[in-house]
């Protein structure tokens, strides 16, 4: 097939000649011709947002992460806490507290002020 100007394409497929060539177009043409394809607004995988933010979140950093990847600073919280106990941080922290004898966590209310 020869070249051909982008207002040769039907609608989206001219805006992908515009955007990404004819080569382009002509190649999502064959491979999802008859299908309706919806792109998701968030382009990367949550697992891997997740373990991004895992690693670089420092305990001040929630809004800017947040921001970062599109989320909610309650959301980044959700995700630091959650990887936190799937990791067994927070579960090895708990295994050393005391526990009264049917197991209850026993408050530790020392460093408190009076």
């Amino acid at each position: 097939m020869h070249k051909l100007e982008s207002d040769c394409f039907h609608g989206t497929y001219r805006d992908i000649c515009d955007l990404l060539g004819q080569k382009a177009a002509l190649a999502l043409h064959e491979h999802y011709a008859g299908q309706v394809v919806s792109f998701p607004k968030k382009l990367l995988a949550d697992s891997f947002v997740h373990e991004a933010i895992y690693r670089e979140f420092d305990g001040t950093n929630g809004l800017e992460l947040a921001k970062k990847y599109g989320y909610t600073i309650g959301w980044v919280r959700k995700v630091v806490k959650s990887k936190k106990l799937e990791g067994g941080e927070i579960y090895s922290l708990l295994q050393n507290e005391e526990r009264d004898s049917s197991g209850t966590f026993i408050a530790d209310d020392s460093d408190e002020s009076a």
